[in-house]
């Protein structure tokens, strides 16, 4: 396909080899996937459509799965692609190994035999008895950080108040608890499907850690809130304890005669307040931070 498409409109790099030497790359990636959790394609691309690499409609599927990569049919399944493969070529090295061309020529042939069967493998991987026993960690560094910095929040807020294990759906049982705000945050921020997975941890019981893969949306949206639309929050959660007269809206103590705690009538409070009516940093943090604003 690419060859009849280039001949007619030319695109393709040759890395400054013959016309249609072409490199083929395989892979494997894991994600959420309609109603599977975890999902797995193995894919296959080639290189020398360069940039167009990162494009959906050049990466070509090979197998899929409802499981993860690290799944006993998934490693079975490439280690029978790897057999395979050097099999094929230990059978093209003893054939080759019968005639009567020169070393450089078997050599040139060997390769060209390996590069037909889409692969860049000549022998069984030496460590292929120690792999299994090697842990790796998986790609997508800011999906996973994202994912780490969730469950870390998730942990936080169940752990803010204790509830009974029969507090099923904390926005309704208790509204303004910690655990009932996330769950709210990730709605507002049409986070949907952690949503749902949270919702239905909370209405099992939360027992266990939540078991949840990010993918780049919801990295997205943990990293860049401001990017997506919301909408006023009709919640209202005002504790009863500041009906006390000793006692500030924050929720801090306060003289009786006082009308803020310390806290709230403080210059660098003051000072937030303003930053967040102008969208701008007020000098007064700028000279804490010794920044320009």
């Amino acid at each position: 396909m690419y060859v009849c498409l280039d001949k007619t409109s030319p695109s393709l790099c040759h890395f400054g080899s013959g016309p249609y030497h072409l490199r083929v790359a395989l892979g494997a990636d894991g994600a959420p996937f309609g109603k599977d959790d975890e999902a797995i394609s193995r894919l296959v691309s080639f290189l020398n459509v360069v940039q167009q690499i990162a494009s959906e409609t050049d990466n070509f599927i090979l197998a899929g799965a409802n499981c993860s990569e690290s799944h006993l049919s998934m490693q079975r399944y490439a280690r029978k692609l790897v057999s395979d493969v050097a099999t094929e070529v230990e059978a093209k090295r003893k054939e080759l190994g019968q005639t009567r061309l020169a070393e450089s020529t078997k050599r040139t042939k060997l390769l060209d035999d390996i590069r037909s069967l889409n692969s860049q493998q000549e022998t069984t991987p030496l460590l292929g008895p120690l792999v299994d026993k090697i842990f790796a960690e998986p790609l997508h560094n800011s999906n996973n950080a994202c994912q780490q910095l969730h469950e870390l929040m998730l942990f936080h807020a169940n752990d803010k108040r204790k509830r009974a294990p029969n507090c099923t759906n904390p926005i309704r049982d208790a509204p303004g608890c910690a655990l009932a705000s996330h769950l709210s945050t990730l709605k507002e921020i049409r986070a949907s499907r952690l949503y749902k997975k949270v919702k239905k941890w909370c209405s099992q019981g939360r027992k266990g850690s939540l078991s949840y893969r990010f993918t780049g949306k919801e990295t997205k949206k943990q990293y860049d809130p401001a990017s997506f639309h919301y909408h006023r929050s009709t919640d209202v959660y005002v504790p009863k304890k500041i009906e006390q007269p000793n006692v500030c809206y924050c929720g801090l103590d306060k003289e009786c005669s006082a009308e803020k705690c310390s806290l709230c009538s403080s210059e660098i409070y003051k000072s937030v307040e303003r930053s967040a009516e102008t969208g701008a940093l007020d000098p007064y943090i700028c000279n804490l931070l010794s920044v320009t604003s």
